[in-house]
C-alpha cells in the first residue's frame, strides 16, 4: 500500500493510479456504504506484483537478494507513518472516547506495532466487518499486518529459490512459479473452506489470503501481456469496471475470501496483464492521470487516516452512517493528513537510503519509527492496569455499598449511596464476564467437542447442567454461588452463538456446527442424567420476544427422558453498548435507561406455552432488571450489562440469593415415562 518512486526503472503509471483508486474504495465504502469495497485484495495483489518484479530485476541482473536493503526500504517507507497515525489514534482515545474501550485499542495498537493485528481480530472474534459503532480506530491495521507478513515471508522464500536455481541450474522463474503453485492451491482450497465454516475467522486469516499475493507475483514472472490493442482495451476497462462494481456486486464482509474474491483480484490482474494499451481511451491512461497518480503517491496515508476519522465522527456524532457533507468532510480530512505525512515523513525519509544502513543503524531506525506509538500506549496500557486495581481495591473495602440486585428490595430504598464510584469499574466492565470464557468451557463457533467443566461443589450429589448459549452462560457467576451453597454440582454446556434448541420448519436454520453441538449435547445430557437443566426459556426483546418452537421440541425430548427442565427468562437486550454510553454520560446513569416496553414484552412469552409443556419450570427474574417502565444500566452501584444484552459477571453474582430462592421453590421433579427419544433435528 505504499508508493513506489516514480523514477525507478520499469515504472508503470497505471499501477500507482491502481493504487489509487483501491485506497480511495476502500475509504469510500467505509465512510458512505457502511460496507467492504474489495479495495483491499487489490492492493495485496498490486503490492505482490511490484515487489517481485523488483526482487526479480535484481537477482537476475547480479543474482542477489538484498534481505537488508529490501526490509530496510519498507521500513522506512511504512512504519513511521504508520507509527505516527497509531500515536495520534493512542492519544485521541484517551482525550475523547470512552474508557471501556481503552483496554481494546490498547491491544489493537500493540498488535498493529508488532504486524499481528489480523490474528488479533480473528482470534478474539472483533466485529470490524459488520462496521458497527464500537469498531476500534486501529482495526484496519489488519490488512496491513497481512501485507507485512507477506513482506517478510516471500523475500526469503524468494532467496531460497534463487539458491535452488543457481545450484540445480533450473530457469529462476520456472522455480519460482513452481513455489507459488505450492502456496496458492493449499491456500485457495483453504480459504474456501474457512470461509464456509468461520468466516470472520477466515477474513483476517493470513492462510486465506496468500493466494491473492500469489497471483501478483505470478502475473510479475510472466506478464502475459495481450499483444491486440483492442483486447489490451477491453481487458483493461472490464478490469476497472469490475474493481468499481465489486463491492455493490458481493457483500464482501459476509463471503470474502473465498473464491468470490476471485472477481477483484482477476479484475487486478486483467490491468496489470493489460499494461499499457497504447489509446487514448485506455483504462490505463485514465489510471494514470495526474491527479490519480499524486493521489496514489498519498494512498497509503489515505488507508491510515480515513478508518480513526471515521470512527471518531461515529462516536460524536452518533451515526453510522456520514451524510454527503459529514462524509466529504471526513474524505477531505483523510487526504489532507494523507499529502502531510508523504511530505513530512514518507518523502524525507527516503532520501536517507536506510536500506543501505549497516545492520545496527538499521536496528535503531526501526527502533526509532515504532517509538511514538510505542511509548505513548506502553505508559497507558500501565495507567491503566494500576487504575484497574485501584478500583478492586475500592470495592473490596467498599463491599456493602454495592448491593447490586439487592438494591430493588424495598429494604434497600434510600440505603445505598450514590457518591462512589460504579463496579467493575469503566476500565474493566467490558471484560467482566463469567470464568468460563477465560477457562475454555464456552465453546468457540466450529469446537463442540465433549468437554464438561464442573464448577459448584465438585463432590456435590446433586447435578445442575447449564446448557445453551452466551445468554444462557451469563448466568453462569449467581448459578456457581447458588450450588456452592448448596453443596450441589455445576456442569457447563455453552457454545458460542448456539441455542439449545432443535430444528424445524418456519425457524432460521443453524449452522453445522451449532446443529453438531445440539446433537452431541443431548446425547451428553441423556447419558449422564442431571438433577436439573437451566436454560434460557425466550429470546428476543420488547415486541418480537418470544419461546422459539425449536426449544419446545427440546424439552419435550428431554422430558421424556426422565429428565427436569428450568427455563430462565431471557434478559433485556439494551439495544445499545452500555459501558460505552456510561463512559461518555460519565455519573449521569439514567440517559442510558431504556424503556421497559423496547427491551421486554409485556408479559413473559413463556406463558403462552406453560399449557404445553407443563413439565418445565419457568423462571421470570425480570424485576432486578426493570421496573414497571424502565430498565437502568446500574442498579445498587453495580453495571448491569458488558455490552449491549450480556450482564456483568458481578451484576450476575448480586442475583445469586434470589434466584436461590426461586430454585428452592421448585416443586419436586415428576418421574416420566422412559420411551425412546425423538432425536431427530
Amino acid at each position: 500500500m505504499s508508493a513506489e518512486s516514480s523514477a525507478r526503472p520499469g515504472y508503470r503509471p497505471e499501477i500507482q493510479g491502481l493504487r489509487a483508486v483501491a485506497a480511495l474504495l476502500v475509504a469510500v465504502y467505509h465512510i458512505w456504504l457502511g460496507r467492504v469495497s474489495g479495495g483491499v485484495d487489490v492492493l495485496f495483489v498490486v503490492s505482490a506484483f511490484v515487489v517481485t518484479t523488483s526482487l526479480l530485476r535484481r537477482a537476475e541482473a547480479d543474482g542477489r537478494v538484498d534481505l537488508r536493503g529490501f526490509w530496510g526500504g519498507m521500513s522506512a517507507r511504512l512504519l513511521p507513518a504508520a507509527s505516527i497515525v497509531l500515536a495520534v489514534i493512542a492519544v485521541a482515545t484517551i482525550l475523547l472516547l470512552p474508557r471501556p474501550i481503552w483496554q481494546d485499542t490498547i491491544r489493537q495498537i500493540l498488535a498493529s506495532l508488532l504486524q499481528v493485528e489480523n490474528w488479533n481480530l480473528a482470534f478474539s472474534a472483533a466485529d470490524y466487518l459488520t462496521q458497527d459503532q464500537t469498531a476500534g480506530p486501529a482495526r484496519h491495521f489488519w490488512a496491513l499486518s497481512i501485507q507485512w507478513q507477506f513482506y517478510l515471508a516471500w523475500p526469503v522464500a524468494f532467496l531460497v529459490a534463487l539458491k535452488v536455481s543457481t545450484r540445480r541450474g533450473l530457469p529462476l522463474r520456472r522455480v519460482l512459479l513452481v513455489l507459488l503453485a505450492v502456496v496458492f492451491v493449499p491456500s485457495f482450497v483453504y480459504s474456501i473452506v474457512a470461509t464456509r465454516s468461520d468466516q470472520a475467522f477466515a477474513y483476517f486469516n493470513t492462510f486465506t489470503r496468500l493466494w491473492e499475493f500469489c497471483i501478483g507475483a505470478a502475473l510479475a514472472l510472466f506478464p502475459v501481456l495481450v499483444a491486440r490493442q483492442r483486447f489490451r482495451l477491453a481487458a483493461g476497462w472490464v478490469g476497472l469496471a469490475g474493481i468499481l462494481a465489486c463491492g455493490m456486486i458481493f457483500q464482501v464482509s459476509q463471503v470474502f475470501p473465498g473464491y468470490a474474491a476471485l472477481w477483484p483480484v482477476g479484475c487486478a490482474a486483467l490491468i496489470l496483464v493489460a499494461a499499457t494499451s497504447g489509446s487514448r481511451f485506455g483504462a490505463d491512461r485514465v489510471l494514470a492521470t495526474p491527479w490519480l497518480m499524486r493521489l496514489g503517491d498519498s494512498s497509503y496515508g489515505l488507508y491510515l487516516w480515513h478508518w480513526p476519522l471515521l470512527v471518531f465522527y461515529r462516536w460524536f456524532s452518533g451515526h453510522q452512517s456520514p451524510g454527503l457533507i459529514d462524509g466529504l468532510g471526513i474524505l477531505i480530512l483523510a487526504l489532507i493528513l494523507a499529502r502531510l505525512t508523504t511530505r513530512w515523513v514518507d518523502q524525507p525519509l527516503r532520501g536517507l537510503r536506510v536500506e543501505q544502513a549497516p545492520p545496527l543503524r538499521l536496528a535503531r531506525f526501526v527502533a526509532l519509527a515504532l517509538a511514538p506509538a510505542l511509548l505513548v500506549t506502553t505508559a497507558w496500557a500501565g495507567y491503566v492496569t494500576v487504575q484497574q486495581r485501584h478500583d478492586e481495591r475500592v470495592v473490596g473495602a467498599d463491599h456493602p455499598h454495592y448491593p447490586g440486585a439487592r438494591a430493588w428490595h424495598a429494604d434497600f430504598a434510600g440505603q445505598v449511596p450514590t457518591n462512589v464510584p460504579v463496579y467493575p469499574g469503566m476500565l474493566a466492565v467490558a471484560k467482566d464476564w463469567p470464568v468460563i470464557y477465560d477457562d475454555g468451557c464456552y465453546r468457540p463457533d466450529a469446537d463442540w467437542q465433549r468437554q464438561r467443566c464442573i464448577y459448584g461443589d465438585p463432590r456435590g450429589t446433586k447435578t445442575i447442567a447449564l446448557v445453551g448459549g452466551s445468554h444462557a452462560a451469563h448466568w453462569m457467576p449467581a448459578i456457581d454461588l447458588v450450588a456452592r451453597e448448596k453443596g450441589w454440582r455445576v456442569v457447563i454446556y455453552t457454545k458460542n452463538l448456539c441455542l439449545f434448541t432443535a430444528v424445524v420448519p418456519g425457524e432460521p436454520e443453524q449452522d453445522r456446527w451449532c446443529r453438531e453441538w445440539n446433537e452431541a449435547t443431548l446425547r451428553i445430557l441423556l447419558e449422564d442424567r442431571p438433577e436439573l437443566i437451566i436454560t434460557t426459556s425466550t429470546r428476543g426483546s420488547g415486541g418480537q420476544e418470544h419461546v422459539p418452537e425449536g426449544y419446545l421440541r427440546r424439552w419435550e425430548q428431554l422430558h421424556a427422558a426422565g429428565l427436569q427442565v428450568v427455563g430462565l427468562r431471557d434478559t433485556p437486550w439494551m439495544k445499545f453498548w452500555v459501558p460505552e454510553c456510561l463512559g461518555l454520560k460519565g455519573n449521569d446513569h439514567a440517559t442510558c435507561s431504556q424503556k421497559r416496553s423496547v427491551v421486554l414484552a409485556d408479559f413473559d412469552p413463556a406463558d403462552t406455552v406453560r399449557s404445553r409443556v407443563p413439565y418445565v419450570h419457568f423462571i421470570d427474574m425480570s424485576e432486578y432488571f426493570c421496573d414497571a417502565s424502565l430498565c437502568p444500566p446500574v442498579v445498587g452501584n453495580v453495571i448491569v450489562y458488558r455490552d449491549d444484552s450480556h450482564i456483568t459477571a458481578a451484576y450476575s453474582r448480586t442475583l445469586a440469593p434470589m434466584l436461590k430462592a426461586r430454585l428452592e421453590a421448585l416443586p419436586a421433579a415428576s418421574p416420566a415415562p422412559q420411551r425412546t427419544v425423538d432425536r431427530r433435528f
